[in-house]
């Protein structure tokens, strides 16, 4: 991962494929961290749909991986639960 200022990241994946994401809220979840993710660059132009990553450290490192279909629903579930007590 690398960080293109306080908001924005550049991630890689394991295809080789490169997208710029633009962070918005960090929340947790049954004792995992969860990072909320926009398109930025020129994936904002084709897509505008939130992207939610399970955030993983490695000593000093931050890395980003898929939440598993499993507690996927869950986790949005959690998501949208947490934005709704921010707006209270």
């Amino acid at each position: 991962m690398k960080e293109f200022g306080n908001d924005f990241v550049f991630l890689s994946d394991d295809e080789g494929g490169h997208y710029v994401l633009e962070h918005l809220y960090n929340f947790e979840f049954q004792g995992s961290e969860y990072a909320v993710f926009l398109p930025a660059g020129e994936e904002a132009e084709k897509d505008q749909e939130m992207i939610v990553l399970r955030v993983v450290y490695e000593g000093t490192e931050v890395e980003y991986e898929n939440i598993p279909e499993a507690i996927y629903e869950d986790v949005m579930a959690a998501f949208e639960e947490t934005l709704f007590d921010e707006c209270e």
